[in-house]
């Protein structure tokens, strides 16, 4: 019976030793999703939640913004020098997908059309632009505390305006 009882506590050593040695695997990183906590040998497969994308920055805020908007203006033609006529009407100044820098004034002289002009600050410059047939225009202009101020002038006329955003 001796024999038997070594042959056993041998085979129970052995077990004990097997079973001690034997690695369960899976993932071992309790901040997977697919965490295994019987897992004794990490195996490679953790899966980990998407991270939360970044926030979109807020854009910056664009410096024409207090400029846009209509603006009921007087008009004054003046033609050779003298006074030719003075109409009243809305001018609306737009971005129109323009750049930075870039503003529309349209119905200017109450035409209907759009002009550009580059804004510096609160003033503006209307690059010389068609207007009709050969005929051409530019001019200056300035926007200050809610009220703008133009000038614009070709061969023989000059558009002097003034008026308050509405």
């Amino acid at each position: 019976m001796k024999i038997t009882k070594t042959i056993l506590a041998v085979f129970y050593l052995g077990l004990i030793f097997f079973v001690s040695s034997y690695k369960t695997e899976g993932c071992t990183d309790p901040l997977a999703l697919n965490y295994d906590p019987d897992a004794t040998k990490d195996d490679c497969s953790c899966i980990y939640p998407e991270p939360e994308p970044e926030p979109e920055p807020e854009p910056e805020p664009d410096i024409r913004d207090p400029y846009i908007g209509n603006y009921l203006v007087k008009d004054s033609l003046f033609m050779g020098g003298d006074l030719y006529s003075v109409e009243e009407y809305t001018l609306l100044l737009s971005l129109e997908n323009s750049i930075s820098d870039t503003i529309y004034l349209k119905n200017l002289w109450g035409d209907t059309k759009s002009y550009y002009a580059i804004l510096n600050d609160s003033s503006f410059n209307i690059p010389s632009q068609q207007v009709s047939g050969l005929y051409y225009t530019e001019g200056s202009g300035n926007i200050s505390n809610g009220i703008i101020t133009y000038e614009t002038f070709g061969d023989v006329y000059l558009h002097k305006g003034h008026g308050a955003k509405q």
